[in-house]
């Protein structure tokens, strides 16, 4: 076993070769390239990205479809916030909490509710709406 090690130059491991981090017996968890993936695993406690840098972030990207990269999904230290760079879409229920702000298009396929989880129209709302104008109009050109 070696205290400390130092290197000035690269360190290589071969695929399927593992970093192993931790004193658990086979380590508390380690990274590995499978000669396909980049895999890191953790068994002992919660995976922890944490950039130190003042108003730094943390940016994952990836390819763009086109052969370079582009940010997905940035979590910005400087303005405290988080930009999702592309479309979401989720294959389950998908919660959200706080304000929305700014120019929001909002495409649902089903039925959506506003003070409820099990709407029976298209919108559904269950509560009192306020608003300075209300302006309907009807697909089929109709009065109510």
């Amino acid at each position: 076993y070696f205290n400390n090690i130092t290197a000035s130059g690269d360190i290589s491991l071969a695929d399927n070769k593992k970093l192993v981090l931790g004193d658990k017996a086979g380590g508390d968890g380690n990274i590995k390239h499978s000669g396909t993936n980049l895999q890191i695993a953790e068994t002992t406690g919660n995976i922890q990205i944490t950039n130190y840098k003042t108003d730094g972030d943390i940016v994952l990207s990836t390819d763009n479809g086109s052969g370079g990269e582009t940010p997905y999904i940035t979590l910005d230290g400087g303005d405290v916030s988080t930009t999702i760079h592309t479309n979401i879409t989720a294959s389950g229920t998908m919660n959200v909490s706080g304000n929305i702000s700014g120019t929001t298009d909002l495409y649902i396929d089903n039925k959506v509710g506003i003070g409820t989880s099990n709407p029976n129209k298209t919108l559904t709302v269950v509560g009192d709406i306020s608003a300075n104008t209300i302006n309907f109009s009807l697909i089929d050109g109709g009065t109510f």
